[in-house]
């Protein structure tokens, strides 16, 4: 991913991508996916059309009242469908029977749903359930592509992966001297990790050492920082082992990236080769090689991003997607069997949905059921418009580039390990096969209280276990009964033959 221009997309440009956007889960959640999985599959209708009995529509979540600062809630949901299943006409959603049934669910603008209902009027659908779509497809690896990145001569059963992880801000607000940047250092040092990925803002915008000062004369900018500040820290995390690995992703809030809208193209990228080159040697990066360099160490990554530590996919995220959905979401817990309606609020709680039923997963943690709006919403920045209420507000996202050509932002498969920092609290939670992060800040607030990182361990798989079947899958291939396939069978009696028991190995 390279630099590109921005700003300049128009608005039928916008109205077309995330109509695209809306066909193409709805055709998700009628047809389901190439997951291997069982799915129910349901045909779609248009929720404006009148009709008295329950039927199956999909679309995306709007707020009745677009007026800024007007938040989502019961009275004001609305869905809007794809122009080829209900012609982009919104239609009023009534989730009267949902809060009467207690049955929980969680909504937030932008987020395309599966809806059950009826329509008796053509103006108002009356929700029965709301889905949402499946699993995503789960990335696998052979055999013979982890036994040759775990084992080894040294080593043949293999040994873990370490990886630490952190985002910015790096420094406090009263200095430029990267103090808790240093101090990871030292824990890099201590404990040697396989890799460290790091995710900006390197150079924070709101910084008040960056920049005009009130007296008009500039007190740092951040080719100058970049360059005699970080890069001398970066070459002592690189200097703690041999082989690390050094990953840096920009940040909406960095001054050293010049693309301030998400998503992002990596620090020090160009609108051609010749750009590129120039920016990186003003930050001091050239000195690193290029992504990809057979003795490329240091590898500057857009953001979002999608890759591969060994055969583990991790996606990282550095907008704080978690906060803007939580504020502008619109939930009800699921009413516990033994507990009345007048027990139950609304707002930030355990409300969540499921991809079967909204009531599936809605005794999920809040934090659990933010993560699984990314996760099942396939995109890593689902809220649209972007939230006006969160404290980093106003969020910038460029659309052409989160819906539109390559879509960078868009989860490509279910990922084994998910990141997304956020100013909420530090949390690791599970959800859904997905071991999802948000790692904190290493300074947290304007007080700069002492913030968080996170550590990750790979463990690998049992390599004995994964070479027996190996082997297993070999002589299958040649035709030859595995030998303790047949000892098996022989001591199970009979040979496997009439009255015998064949038993794997």
């Amino acid at each position: 991913m390279t630099g590109y221009r921005y700003m300049f997309d128009r608005g039928a440009d916008r109205g077309d991508l995330i109509d695209s956007h809306i066909e193409e889960i709805s055709r998700v959640l009628e047809y389901g996916d190439v997951t291997g999985e069982d799915f129910e599959w349901k045909l779609l209708s248009a929720p404006s059309q009148p009709n008295n009995d329950v039927f199956y529509t999909a679309g995306r979540i709007c707020c009745e009242d677009p007026t800024d600062g007007v938040k989502l809630n019961y009275d004001s949901l609305m869905l809007e469908p794809c122009r080829s299943l209900g012609g982009g006409v919104r239609v009023k959603l009534s989730v009267q029977q949902l809060l009467e049934d207690g049955t929980g669910f969680a909504v937030f603008p932008g987020q395309i749903v599966g809806v059950e209902a009826s329509n008796p009027s053509g103006r108002l659908l009356l929700v029965k359930r709301i889905f949402l779509p499946p699993k995503q497809r789960v990335p696998d690896s052979s055999v013979q592509r982890i036994l040759r990145l775990y084992s080894t001569p040294a080593e043949p059963e293999g040994r873990p992966v370490n990886i630490i992880i952190a985002a910015g801000p790096f420094t406090l607000s009263s200095n430029l001297l990267y103090e808790p940047l240093r101090e990871l250092v030292k824990v890099v040092q201590k404990e040697g990790p396989d890799v460290v990925i790091l995710m900006g803002p390197f150079v924070d915008k709101g910084h008040p050492g960056v920049g005009p000062t009130p007296n008009g004369v500039r007190a740092g900018n951040a080719e100058q920082i970049l360059r005699n500040i970080l890069k001398p820290i970066f070459e002592e995390i690189l200097a703690a082992r041999d082989g690390l690995k050094l990953v840096l992703i920009p940040s909406t809030r960095s001054r050293e990236s010049e693309w301030v809208a998400y998503p992002q193209p990596p620090i020090g990228s160009g609108l051609d080769d010749a750009d590129q080159r120039r920016r990186r040697a003003q930050f001091g990066l050239d000195h690193f090689g290029p992504n990809g360099a057979a003795n490329s160490r240091v590898y500057l990554l857009p953001n979002p991003v999608q890759l591969a530590v060994n055969e583990v996919v991790v996606t990282l995220s550095n907008a704080d997607t978690l906060m803007h959905i939580g504020s502008e979401e619109c939930w009800r817990n699921q009413r516990p069997a033994n507990a009345d309606a007048a027990s139950l609020g609304t707002g930030p709680g355990v409300a969540g949905a499921g991809s079967a039923a909204g009531s599936q997963t809605t005794t999920m943690d809040r934090m659990s059921r933010l993560f699984s709006h990314v996760l099942t919403q396939r995109h890593l920045y689902p809220l649209s418009p972007p939230s006006l209420g969160a404290p980093d507000a106003p969020f910038c996202l460029d659309f052409a580039r989160a819906y539109g050509g390559t879509k960078p932002a868009a989860l490509r498969a279910h990922p084994d390990v998910l990141v997304v920092p956020s100013g909420l609290r530090q949390s690791a939670k599970t959800v859904d096969g997905c071991v999802c992060l948000n790692p904190g800040q290493l300074v947290r607030g304007a007080n700069d209280a002492a913030g968080t990182f996170a550590r990750l361990c790979v463990h690998p798989l049992e390599m004995a276990l994964l070479r027996r079947e190996l082997e297993d899958a070999r002589a299958a291939a040649r035709g030859v009964a595995n030998p303790r396939k047949r000892k098996a069978r022989d001591a199970a009696g009979g040979g496997g033959g009439a009255g015998g028991m064949e038993v794997d190995g």
